[in-house]
């Protein structure tokens, strides 16, 4: 009708639609570029964060090993805990008193000394643990004043909870398996340290 060959009008749409065609897949090409990208950082990152949380678990259990001194102990691996595994801003580790069958902070570590808790997350520390201990399970508390949360796993020696390991995040934390793992080493750590104290104890009356 226009004078337009059919062959050529053809060509023409059939490059068109090429064009379009071209167009759409380096579209798709650059959405799966950006979305594998995505989820490579996000293997990284989670590569990354079994690395450090493997590194806590090492280092911890590596310090739980070199002494059978209560207080250091608890002191080093403590630290190692807190210093290493993110968001982690502060711990505590409470025994059970015989005596008077309270708790009793045996340890404790901030991972900014210049920014201590305060006395209502101290609190809220304190109250975390025993439930945890009274419950033989992990127990969670939030300090309503400063929103800090705290995560409470009990310690267990011969099967008795003698204690709990607390630890203060301001930030999201799920993995609670590698705070689980930690408090029974720690509570393994114990048990090894009282009988190397009664041990010492009996050599010295021995001695006597």
């Amino acid at each position: 009708v226009v004078g337009v060959p059919v062959q050529l009008l053809r060509a023409v749409v059939i490059a068109v639609l090429a064009f379009f065609v071209i167009r759409t897949m380096r579209v798709f090409e650059v959405e799966y570029a950006r979305r594998l990208e995505s989820v490579n950082r996000a293997r990284f990152a989670a590569q990354e964060e079994a690395t450090r949380e493997l590194t806590v678990m090492f280092e911890t259990c590596r310090t739980l090993g070199t002494s059978l001194d209560l207080n250091q102990l608890l002191d080093e691996a403590l630290t190692k805990i807190v210093t290493l595994l993110d968001p982690m801003v502060a711990g505590t580790i409470y025994l059970l008193d015989p005596g008077t069958q309270a708790l009793v902070a045996r340890a404790t570590k901030q991972r900014d000394a210049n920014r201590p808790l305060k006395a209502s997350e101290e609190n809220c520390s304190r109250d975390a643990g025993e439930r945890a201990r009274e419950s033989r399970s992990t127990a969670y508390a939030t300090d309503i004043i400063t929103g800090t949360s705290m995560v409470a796993v009990p310690l267990f020696s011969q099967e008795q909870a003698i204690g709990a390991l607390v630890l203060a995040h301001r930030s999201a934390f799920s993995n609670y398996p590698v705070i689980q793992t930690l408090a029974r080493q720690l509570g393994i750590a114990i048990e090894n340290a009282g009988l190397y104290a009664e041990v010492q104890e009996k050599e010295h009356l021995r001695g006597q």
